[in-house]
Formats: C-alpha cells, sequence, structure tokens
C-alpha cells in the first residue's frame, strides 16, 4: 500500500480544505536491465483511487520490473493548486516452492520408485493457467544416503 499524504501551509490549517488524489502509473522498466516496457500487460486501472492510500490487490504489479508512480493532490475549491509526488516500486522474484508429494519414504531396489513434484510452484506466478501450463522445469538429483 502506497501513502499520499497532503500538508496544508500552517495559515490553513485551522480551515477545513477539501483535497483530492489522483493516482497513475508513469513507467515500467525492467528491473534486470533498465529497459522501459511498455504493453497491455502494465495497465493499471488507477482511475478509482481517489484517496490517499493506492491499494492495489496482489498480482496487479508484475516481479522483475521497477514502477513508477505518482500522485497528484488538487484543493477541491482551486483544482489549479496542486502538488505532486512520485515513488518507484521495485517488485522481487519470490523464491521457488519446491514440493514432494508425499515427502521422504524408504524403499526397496527391486521396486519402481515413482517421485512426484507436480505441487512445486513459482509464487510470483499467480494464475492457475501459469501454474499449470509446465513452465517450471524439474531435476532430480538421486544421492546414497547411509544411515
Amino acid at each position: 500500500v502506497l501513502r499520499a499524504r497532503a500538508a496544508l501551509a500552517s495559515c490553513l490549517q485551522a480551515v477545513s480544505i477539501a483535497v483530492s488524489y489522483q493516482w497513475s502509473l508513469v513507467e515500467v522498466r525492467s528491473t534486470a536491465t533498465g529497459e522501459l516496457v511498455s504493453g497491455d500487460e502494465f495497465q493499471l486501472e488507477l482511475s478509482a483511487q481517489t484517496q490517499f492510500v493506492l491499494a492495489l490487490p496482489a498480482g496487479a504489479l508484475l516481479a522483475g520490473h521497477t514502477y513508477k508512480l505518482r500522485v497528484l493532490v488538487a484543493m477541491a475549491a482551486d483544482p489549479s493548486a496542486t502538488a505532486e509526488s512520485t515513488v518507484r516500486v521495485w517488485v522481487a522474484y519470490e523464491p521457488l516452492v519446491a514440493t514432494i508429494a508425499g515427502g521422504s519414504r524408504r524403499a526397496r531396489s527391486s521396486e519402481a520408485l515413482m517421485i512426484d513434484g507436480s505441487g512445486s510452484y513459482d509464487p510470483s506466478t499467480l494464475s492457475a493457467a501459469e501454474q499449470s501450463s509446465g513452465a517450471l522445469e524439474f531435476s532430480w538429483t538421486v544421492r546414497r544416503v547411509l544411515d
């Protein structure tokens, strides 16, 4: 959650003054390369965000990108009296989550063994379609463990 606050001049603090807040997305850059990114996937619906708090739902900002957001504050009685501020938000990747169904087990060398890692996922990818698309690659290592 990002917050913007308007500070009124000291001579106006005793008077109740209404202000409006308008949030906008200024730019999106790839965190890895710094290149400016454009495209429909980076369109945020901010027009309804008219309060001093900007609340975005989970998944609204994509991992691996830096977002520059702006808030414009205007006095309701005089819309030409404005102030603005910008903030950069870097969205980090979360670590992958690896799971093995059934956990540890004991097996005999004469038996086939099947290990299921399909419950593993990338928490930076929120859609079910992306999670089940086979986008993850698995690499298995077998080691002999002596008890």
